[in-house]
């Protein structure tokens, strides 16, 4: 598409980080984030780079490898700005097809950062609402009850360990959300048996892996979270042990009683959490 000079240089990966890659067989799992960052510059840029006029980047396409690319985006875009001919808009519009996620990404790291640190210490200030979602407590706790139990145990373990971290933490919070998260995770241990495809299970199910409707990844939402105020993630956690309650009801109905006991028991945990705010 260009006679751009493709080097390790110029296509945003440092020598060091390259030379990693290519000699040592470096673990994509193993680098850091400023690694793993300079390397989706590279990878992207590089596509489009041989990009045919006709052909676009699907940036969700690169999720199975990343999740959370869309951290990386904002850099990316950046990247081939400083070497490219078309402005910033034209790029995004011409070469890129961008789901809401990776949109909301965009403009959020376009405000105030193209640095995924810069956004996660932009959360861990104490606030009355969650920083980045444009939605109510209601809602997000439906779109978590929405979640598999997999990543819904996983949610809450992140949510226990940053209030573990906070200098002012409830040693008794902590446990009891830990215990939730355990009992969550045993329910999907039940469910599990009964699973033979999960990309098919997801593509069938309303059920997900990830928070919908908003750039943040579960992990960075369960960060928002455990840095609310007391009296709102009280709120919080008071909404999501009632809805656990419904899936305890709706499947004790069903006579799954094993999953069932699992979810009351996490409700329970969760509701004795927020009794202590």
């Amino acid at each position: 598409m260009n006679n751009w000079n493709n080097t390790s240089q110029d296509r945003g990966l440092t020598d060091q980080l390259f030379n990693k890659i290519e000699n040592q067989n470096l673990s994509y799992s193993k680098m850091s984030e400023d690694e793993k960052q300079k390397y989706w510059i590279w990878v992207i840029t590089k596509v489009f780079h041989d990009l045919w006029d006709w052909e676009k980047i699907n940036i969700s396409e690169y999720r199975k490898t990343e999740s959370n690319i869309y951290l990386f985006l904002n850099s990316i875009i950046e990247n081939i700005e400083s070497y490219h001919w078309e402005d910033r808009k034209t790029i995004i519009s011409k070469y890129f097809i961008l789901d809401e996620k990776a949109k909301k990404a965009l403009e959020i790291q376009s405000n105030i950062s193209n640095s995924s640190e810069q956004v996660e210490n932009t959360i861990s200030i104490k606030t009355t609402k969650i920083k980045w979602i444009d939605f109510s407590f209601e809602e997000l706790t439906k779109k978590m009850w929405d979640l598999f139990y997999e990543p819904l145990a996983s949610m809450l373990s992140s949510i226990s360990i940053e209030l573990e971290k906070q200098n002012d933490s409830n040693e008794e919070l902590v446990k009891l959300l830990i215990e939730s998260s355990n009992h969550i995770l045993n329910a999907w241990n039940h469910c599990k048996p009964y699973i033979t495809d999960i990309n098919e299970l997801e593509k069938n199910s309303k059920h997900t892996f990830d928070i919908k409707d908003t750039s943040l990844t579960n992990e960075q939402i369960s960060k928002a979270i455990a840095y609310l105020e007391n009296d709102r993630l009280k709120e919080f956690l008071e909404l999501l042990s009632i809805k656990l309650q419904k899936d305890w009801e709706a499947d004790s109905w069903r006579k799954r009683f094993k999953l069932a006991w699992e979810l009351i028991a996490a409700s329970t945990k969760i509701k004795e959490a927020s009794n202590l705010l």
